[in-house]
């Protein structure tokens, strides 16, 4: 007999392997058994929807559900540093470095780029080395088109020319349904037969992708003007000029990067709601300030463009506008001249430039046609000095009439009377002396004792003519008060009476002098008949007015 409970090697029947496979057999239920009893119903839709939900929101992917189960949508924000954008569209002092650098190999220099400010780095265009010189075909499907002239090429070597000439003429044919073009089958031809020549790029102007779009002809225009801080700084300058860069005129650089300046005072301006700032204020580095200015002294920079006011009034007024939007306040006692070497500018020249020269200045009433006419004419004076502005148009010439009728007999005396002394020597000088300088001159040589004695007849008969033009073109003259002027015309009474008790003096005038008087006593005679006339004319009309009549009560 065999005892089967002792005997470990009891034979299994109906499995091979004897006993390992029964406790292989019994491992396996055991695990089965522990399966069950851990086993976790799958979640429901609800529960993985809600968990969803929460771990959106814990990533800010959403906001919340609203009571209707719509989802918030939220947003991320992105922890991006302050930075001064000097250049725009995110570009740095390096780009613009490369880009100037390649500017000047492909150009040779920037005297183009001087003139126009409107250049922009092209973007690169992908070439396929089919169709891409041609501007005007770049609507096509260029992919299209590749893949055909590929096809075509390989049948061609094939020696398989009909369904090469088959898929020519189906590309012809599709052509023409994008652009429209009649002409697409000799197009398509001539670009076929040099499809690799056309593939060639000019390498030499090849923009990098990345200066794409950046607005160099404008960034060369502000880094001139002093706008960006690039000629401030030195390490800038030393690599700018090591490519020969073109500063442009040192008279219009503005030495205080007047961009990054109104960016700081703005930024004060929106803080403290004025800008009157100390001198020796810097930006803080704390709310709520920005970061990016942090520590920029503003105060320095706005000590130096109110400095500067002259200078931007007359080389930047666009700059000045701006200022004006942010209640940037002068004050004119600091402002220094346009150019620091000049020396101050004096009463005169400060006047000329704010009111203008007063030959045009103090005109009342401008004569029909006067501005025009001297636009016309104009300008008479060159300069690129803005205080002078009031030199281009003055001509005393085109008002001489307009102050002589109104009384003026000596522009140069009443121009010093006026303080323009200056003005008063550059008229002189170009005019000769006025009036009261020869009446000066004339009265000074009789004024010694005895001096008519020592004159001889000729002298004294072109004294006596002298004095006689004086009196006349005193008589209407507003130069002087009336006092005075009726005190001079008596002066010149008593020397002409002193001069013609000389009995030798021959007083009788010339043939031409006769002639000349009769003339002008004509034109008196026709003028005072004319007058007489007008009167007449006026008389008659107003014996011609009756009352009754104009009122209508007549029958």
């Amino acid at each position: 007999e065999f005892d089967l409970d002792g005997d470990k090697s009891k034979p299994s029947w109906g499995f091979e392997g004897g006993g390992d496979l029964q406790e292989l057999a019994r491992q396996q239920a055991q695990q089965l058994e522990r399966k069950e009893e851990d086993y976790t119903p799958p979640r429901t839709l609800k529960e993985a929807l809600d968990e969803a939900r929460v771990r959106a929101k814990a990533c800010g992917i959403i906001e919340g559900v609203t009571a209707n189960n719509r989802v918030i949508k939220g947003k991320r924000e992105k922890d991006i540093p302050w930075f001064n954008d000097d250049f725009g569209d995110d570009f740095v002092f390096g780009d613009v470095l490369e880009a100037l650098t390649l500017y000047k190999s492909f150009y040779g220099d920037f005297s183009n780029i001087t003139i126009n400010f409107d250049f922009v780095v092209p973007t690169p265009v992908e070439t396929t080395g089919f169709l891409d010189d041609d501007s005007e075909l770049m609507t096509f499907d260029v992919d299209a088109s590749a893949r055909a002239a590929r096809a075509i090429a390989e049948f061609e070597e094939q020696g398989d020319f009909d369904r090469g000439e088959d898929l020519i003429a189906s590309e012809i044919k599709r052509l023409q349904q994008e652009v429209g073009d009649k002409e697409a089958e000799e197009e398509f031809s001539d670009r076929l037969a040099t499809k690799t020549a056309l593939s060639q790029v000019d390498n030499n102007q090849n923009w990098p992708e990345h200066l794409a779009g950046m607005n160099l002809g404008g960034i060369v225009s502000r880094i001139r003007d002093g706008s960006l801080e690039v000629r401030h700084l030195k390490e800038r300058k030393v690599k700018l000029d090591a490519l020969k860069f073109d500063w442009g005129d040192d008279k219009h650089f503005i030495d205080v990067p007047f961009e990054k300046a109104v960016c700081a005072m703005y930024a004060y301006y929106l803080v403290r709601g004025d800008l009157f700032v100390y001198e020796d204020f810097a930006m803080p580095n704390e709310d709520p300030w920005p970061e990016a200015l942090a520590g920029y002294e503003v105060g320095k920079a706005v000590k130096r463009i109110r400095e500067l006011q002259n200078f931007m009034e007359a080389f930047h007024p666009e700059k000045v506008s701006l200022l004006r939007m942010i209640d940037f306040v002068w004050f004119p006692t600091a402002a220094l001249p346009v150019d620091p070497n000049e020396p101050e500018m004096d009463n005169e020249l400060l006047k000329l430039t704010a009111f203008g020269h007063p030959d045009y200045a103090k005109m009342i009433d401008l004569p029909m046609g006067l501005p025009d006419k001297i636009v016309a004419d104009g300008p008479f004076f060159e300069t690129d000095d803005p205080r002078l502005w009031w030199r281009e148009w003055h001509n005393w010439d085109y008002v001489k009439d307009y102050w002589y009728e109104a009384g003026r007999r000596d522009n140069a005396f009443v121009l010093r009377g006026m303080g323009y002394n200056q003005m008063a020597d550059e008229h002189e000088k170009k005019y000769g002396p006025g009036l009261f300088q020869q009446i000066e001159w004339t009265m000074a040589s009789l004024s010694e004792e005895g001096a008519l004695d020592k004159k001889s007849l000729e002298e004294k008969k072109e004294l006596l003519g002298n004095l006689s033009y004086y009196r006349q073109e005193m008589l209407d003259c507003n130069d002087v008060h009336p006092e005075e002027r009726d005190k001079l015309l008596l002066d010149f009474d008593e020397k002409m009476l002193e001069i013609m008790k000389d009995k030798n003096l021959d007083l009788t005038m010339d043939d031409e002098e006769e002639e000349e008087e009769y003339e002008d006593g004509e034109e008196y005679e026709e003028e005072d008949e004319g007058e007489l006339e007008d009167e007449e004319v006026e008389y008659e009309d107003e014996e011609a007015f009756d009352v009754e009549d104009e009122l209508g009560l007549q029958q």
